[in-house]
């Protein structure tokens, strides 16, 4: 039992009596560390929410039992896929779960501060009709919670119109954000709906705002949903929809859209548009492919564009400062220093690339299926077909840490946290530690 003091005041709500902080009083609250915290369960302002789940999380930290969180398919909030965690140094599978009968492709996991993790599955295409419960125009998702040793803490059966391959899973301060098919939902982390938006077109991956309070999506428009469930602002766009590539510091937005994908363009957060450019961008570059970009990533104040034939540097502005020529990258990690980036290829496997373009390395692989994620020791973690790998980038070269073998193919971004990297692959969902 921890007891953490910061000033609350006590409101009812739907789920029954939450903390709400005010400069009224000091009084102690108990919160058991196996249970889901407060802070995931209740509302809080938001000028007080970080500071008491800081609390938390350094109190835990004291303790030795927080987790350290990953958020996304894209990892850290910054969306680099890197943790500030050690993963596992040896290959051994600590314990995998399988998905309920009808369902599969686990997707990308999430892992919060007390070491839960959540995913969504797809279901099967003749499932539905196996148990002729659904119309023919509707799709049905799972959404599923474990926590650290395995134990299932619940799981959710999620049906609604729209594309069957349409899936994100985001966490949040007040919990998950949840896309499926045309529908955008909050459901904390007790496995409780708490509100849904019918967004009724095609939504291209959720990314939460520089407040870390609203949620951003592109449908058939830009839109943005506050956690609350509010729609705030809609942005209409005369080419096709494409996704959210990347947020930066002042809410300037970096949207990838167009015909196939083919223009990168910078939003103010009046959806004034700063700039466009249409790929291919400028460099010396041999393709017989369709030029589109894949994976925008912001670091430092500059972008990395990864498009259908090379990874190309831009600036604010977005003028190109330098092209390397690199087959398919179809996304784009940072290195534990932000030194490097780490691209992942279907035809060339994985390779490294030094902020000035060079090409420093190459894992010569086929059948790559995730982007890597990279721990706080520089190990990177990905999957080919059905294996997966961690390997030591010890500068200008890698070399193998470990492998296991899966019983289907990877089939999602794999999620780094203490000591454990957490691998979908198909119908089960592997924990990999010590």
């Amino acid at each position: 039992m921890l007891t953490v003091k910061y000033m609350i005041q006590e409101k009812s709500n739907l789920s029954g009596k939450c903390p709400i902080v005010t400069a009224q009083a000091f009084v102690p609250v108990s919160i058991d560390s196996d249970k889901t915290s407060l802070i995931d369960r209740c509302i809080l302002p938001s000028n007080v929410k970080a500071p008491v789940l800081f609390l938390l999380i350094m109190t835990y930290s004291l303790l030795g039992l927080a987790a350290t969180p990953w958020y996304s398919s894209r990892g850290d909030k910054q969306g680099y896929r890197r943790s500030s965690a050690t993963g596992p140094k040896k290959g051994k599978i600590k314990w995998f779960v399988d998905l309920v009968e009808g369902e599969h492709r686990a997707g990308s996991p999430v892992v919060d501060v007390e070491g839960n993790i959540y995913f969504i599955a797809m279901t099967m295409g003749n499932f539905l009709e196996s148990i002729k419960m659904r119309s023919e125009s509707e799709n049905c998702w799972g959404l599923y919670s474990y926590d650290s040793s395995g134990k299932q803490r619940w799981w959710r059966r999620l049906c609604n119109y729209g594309p069957k391959d349409s899936r994100t899973l985001l966490l949040s301060e007040m919990g998950l954000v949840v896309h499926t098919g045309n529908v955008v939902s909050l459901v904390d982390t007790d496995g409780h709906e708490k509100w849904k938006k019918d967004v009724l077109e095609y939504a291209d991956n959720l990314i939460l705002d520089r407040t870390q309070q609203k949620i951003l999506f592109n449908s058939d428009r830009l839109q943005d949903i506050s956690l609350e469930g509010r729609i705030l602002d809609t942005f209409k766009f005369s080419r096709p929809p494409g996704h959210i590539a990347a947020i930066k510091t002042d809410g300037t937005i970096f949207l990838i859209h167009g015909a196939s994908s083919s223009h990168l363009s910078a939003i103010d957060e009046e959806g004034t548009v700063l700039w466009d450019r249409k790929s291919p961008l400028p460099g010396r570059i041999i393709s017989t492919s369709a030029a589109s970009f894949y994976e925008v990533v912001q670091f430092n104040k500059t972008l990395f564009a990864a498009t259908s034939s090379a990874v190309h540097k831009l600036d604010y502005r977005g003028n190109v400062k330098w092209t390397a020529q690199i087959d398919n990258p179809h996304c784009l990690s940072l290195n534990k220093s932000g030194r490097y980036l780490i691209t992942s290829s279907h035809t060339l496997g994985v390779v490294k690339v030094s902020m000035t373009g060079k090409i420093v390395w190459r894992l010569r692989m086929s059948g790559i299926r995730s982007c890597p994620a990279v721990d706080s020791d520089g190990v990177i973690y990905f999957g080919a077909s059905h294996k997966f790998f961690a390997q030591v980038d010890v500068g200008d070269s890698v070399h193998e840490l470990w492998k296991i073998n899966t019983s289907d193919e990877i089939s999602g971004v794999a999620a780094i946290s203490n000591n454990v990297v957490y691998v979908p692959a198909g119908e089960r969902v592997y924990a990999v530690g010590h």
